[in-house]
């Protein structure tokens, strides 16, 4: 879903894209080609068809990743550290940094 200073309609905005998986980083690419999606400068979100996962690559040039399955963040913050990243995440209403 496109959004935030997305350049594009606005009949474009804000409604769900279904994509397949594969499908995804030839999306993005052409996004960013065509000059609708611009990253670190506007709002795109992928989530998945049942909504258990969206991740928002934001316009402040963050990644979030939200989702109720405490599996799938264990699974994910150690590739993300390995990868340079840091990151948060809300326990009991408080953002924490993530402790590994």
């Amino acid at each position: 879903m496109y959004g935030w200073a997305c350049k594009l309609d606005i009949d474009e905005l804000w409604k769900d894209i279904p994509i397949a998986i594969d499908g995804l980083g030839q999306f993005i690419q052409q996004s960013i080609e065509r000059g609708g999606y611009n990253p670190a400068r506007s709002d795109l979100f992928i989530q998945t068809e049942d909504g258990v996962v969206q991740f928002l690559l934001c316009h402040e040039s963050d990644i979030h990743l939200k989702t109720e399955s405490s599996e799938l963040l264990q699974e994910v913050k150690p590739h993300w550290v390995s990868q340079g990243y840091r990151g948060y995440e809300k326990l009991k209403g408080e953002w924490k940094p993530w402790d590994l």
